[in-house]
């Protein structure tokens, strides 16, 4: 069977001003510093945009949303999860605004049935007013990272690090 032509796309939503609610914009950022980006690999801040993201997952062979995530895990847990998998539990926090993001995957799975989507993320600790996040999911960062490259890697891409230079 061939593999889906498109980008694997990777769309961090998510308010920076409300600290770890800003954890899928936040992630991008430390993708794009710590991270080679290859070619077929998008990074998409989707913020709080809502409806407009559903033309942007269409096209895409893999998509990876990253957000802040209610499980009821411990502060800093990191999930990673096939959207078929997520239980009734979990809570991506993007619905807090404009439009849910189960709405937005739900109407793009009506226009491509065979859209690949993985939730990634972490319990928040802190969603207060303030744009950084709270020490505990910045300290694990790293380790949400190694998830999405996972994810990107069964893609057959890979993400690989930046050494460091000095």
């Amino acid at each position: 069977m061939k593999k889906k032509e498109g980008p694997i796309l990777i769309v961090g939503v998510g308010n920076i001003l409300f600290s770890d609610e800003g954890l899928g914009v936040r992630t991008l950022e430390y993708l794009e510093k710590h991270y080679h980006i290859p070619e077929g690999l998008t990074l998409l801040d989707g913020g709080t945009t809502g409806l407009s993201l559903v033309d942007c997952l269409l096209d895409a062979r893999k998509v990876i949303i990253v957000d802040a995530i209610r499980g009821g895990n411990p502060p800093g847990f990191v999930y990673s999860l096939e959207l078929k998998e997520v239980p009734s539990e979990i809570r991506p926090l993007f619905s807090l605004h404009q439009l849910g993001m189960n709405e937005i995957v739900g109407l793009s799975r009506v226009l491509n049935d065979k859209l690949d989507i993985v939730l990634a993320g972490m319990e928040p600790m802190e969603l207060s007013p303030s744009t950084e996040l709270s020490a505990v999911v910045r300290l694990r960062m790293p380790l949400l990272a190694e998830a999405i490259k996972k994810e990107v890697r069964k893609s057959g891409a890979r993400l690989r690090k930046r050494r460091c230079r000095g």
